[in-house]
């Protein structure tokens, strides 16, 4: 059992120091991957709604403190992402093959939105396009 919560942290670990240091510069159709947001569906739709909010703030706090950016706000989605995921994970049956493909789709836009909402909501002067792409 904690073996199985190390291995889940340390994924995450390494998931938001690759996004931070490497994926962040990247730019395909003026959008970026998110690999810390797919790892965090995995870990939360496999380990259930508290550890999904759990390992979304600790990855958030990550990847806040590495792009000095405003303290909280990746942290605040993430974990609010993390336990809808793990929520989702726990009420819908394991043979369902479709769970993680709607989990991203869905989790991405939501995501997206949220971040766009908590900038507007501190006053922050950023750029939609930037934000949702």
């Amino acid at each position: 059992m904690v073996a199985d919560a190390v291995k889940a942290g340390a994924i995450l670990f390494v998931a938001a120091l690759v996004q931070v240091t490497v994926l962040n510069r990247l730019r395909i159709f003026g959008g970026g991957p998110d690999l810390l947001l797919l790892a965090l569906v995995g870990v939360s739709l496999l380990r259930g709604s508290v550890f999904g909010a759990a390992g979304g703030f600790c990855a958030g706090l990550v990847v806040d403190t590495a792009d000095l950016g405003t303290l909280g706000l990746t942290s605040l989605v993430l974990t609010v992402a993390g336990y809808w995921i793990g929520r989702y994970g726990e009420t819908t049956g394991r043979d369902r093959v479709h769970a993680p493909f709607v989990s991203v789709a869905v989790v991405t836009v939501l995501a997206s939105f949220g971040e766009l909402l908590l900038h507007f909501m501190i006053g922050d002067q950023v750029s939609a396009r930037l934000v949702l792409l």
